[in-house]
C-alpha cells in the first residue's frame, strides 16, 4: 500500500492483478490499472508517480491519465518483493526471489547493476552509496554502490530477514527476521 503525501489517495496492489486508486474521503476505489499478469506484491509512489511490482517479474510505473504502463522494467525471472527509491541516483532497487537486487535507471529504464545473493532477496535499504539488503539466506549483506561490491556480510539471524534499516545519524543497522529477533548492527564493527 502507498499513501499520497496530501492524504487523499492511496494505492494497493492485490492477488487479482490489478493496481486500485482509493479516494480517502469517498471510502472507495476510483480507479483499476490492469496489466500485470500475475498478483501485485508491492506498490510505492516516487513523488507523484505510481510503481508496482509483481509475481510476474516486473516493474511498472503507471501513467495514471492513460490507465496504463508508461515504463515496464523487466529484468527478474521469477516474483519481485520490494521497491526501493535512490532520489540522488534516480534510481529504483528491486529485491526478487530470482536471488537478486536490480538497480534500475528511472529516466532510460536500463538495468544498471545486478547485486546477487545465495537465496530470495526480500529487503533493502539505501543510504547514500551504501546498499544493505537481506533475505532467506539469513545474512544482511552491506554494498557499496561506487563499486558495486561488497563491503561487509553479517551473519547472526537463524531464520529468513524480513526487514532492514540504516538508523539515521548513527553507523547502525537494523534488521528483522522470522526467527523472532530484531537485531542492530555496527555498519564498520564486528
Amino acid at each position: 500500500m502507498a499513501c499520497s503525501s496530501d492524504g487523499t489517495t492511496f494505492y494497493t496492489g492485490s492477488s487479482d492483478f490489478n493496481v486500485r486508486k482509493w479516494d480517502v474521503r469517498m471510502g472507495q476505489s476510483v480507479q483499476t490499472l490492469k496489466g500485470h499478469t500475475r498478483p501485485v506484491e508491492y506498490v510505492a509512489l516516487y513523488g507523484e508517480q505510481v510503481f508496482s511490482a509483481s509475481s510476474d517479474s516486473t516493474i511498472r510505473r503507471w501513467d495514471l491519465a492513460a490507465a496504463e504502463p508508461d515504463l515496464v522494467l523487466k529484468g527478474h525471472s521469477t516474483t519481485v518483493f520490494s521497491l526501493h527509491f535512490a532520489p540522488e541516483m534516480d534510481a529504483v532497487f528491486s529485491t526478487s526471489a530470482d536471488k537478486t537486487v536490480r538497480r534500475w535507471d528511472l529516466q532510460t529504464g536500463s538495468e544498471e547493476g545486478v547485486y546477487e545473493h545465495s537465496d530470495w532477496v526480500k529487503a533493502a535499504c539505501i543510504r547514500g552509496s551504501l546498499l544493505v539488503t537481506a533475505g532467506r539466506d539469513e545474512t544482511v549483506t552491506v554494498w557499496d554502490l561506487q563499486t558495486d561490491q561488497i563491503r561487509r556480510q553479517i551473519t547472526g539471524h537463524f531464520d529468513e530477514v524480513t526487514s532492514v534499516a540504516l538508523i539515521g545519524g548513527t553507523n547502525k543497522i537494523l534488521s528483522g527476521s522470522l526467527d523472532c529477533t530484531i537485531r542492530f548492527w555496527d555498519l564498520d564493527g564486528e
